[in-house]
């Protein structure tokens, strides 16, 4: 057990350090909920010129639930909504990863899709 929770802690660490390597499917991957979150502006220049897209975060989570480290794993293709997805996210709450009574830093993709609807709602 305290070989476990020194490994995954630095194993998530080093995704953010050496992008090219990946996690396996096989290895125990914690469900990402969310404690606190508020949606991310629509930036008015995209809405403007019809700019859509779905922006994927790559974030890591404390075992406090802050987003410490945030980055852009797939963009939009419009860094503006890009930048406004990582606003938005770095404010969030999540509820931390627990293994039994134990909470420890994980890794989660977060998409964020910035659709312009007749609402112009954005979903995440």
């Amino acid at each position: 057990m305290k070989l476990f929770k020194f490994i995954f802690p630095v194993f998530f660490a080093l995704s953010f350090i050496l992008p090219s390597i990946s996690y396996s499917e096989s290895i125990f991957e914690p469900k990402l909920d969310y404690l606190e979150t508020s949606a991310p502006k629509y930036p008015e220049v995209a809405r403007r010129n019809g700019w859509q897209g779905t922006v994927v975060l790559k974030a890591l989570i404390e075992e406090n639930g802050q987003c410490s480290k945030l980055r852009v794993e797939k963009s939009s293709g419009h860094k503006i909504l890009d930048y406004s997805a990582m606003n938005a996210v770095k404010n969030w709450k999540f509820i931390p990863a627990r293994l039994g009574p134990s909470t420890y830093a994980s890794v989660a993709l977060i998409p964020i899709h910035f659709t312009l609807k007749d609402t112009r709602e954005i979903s995440y």
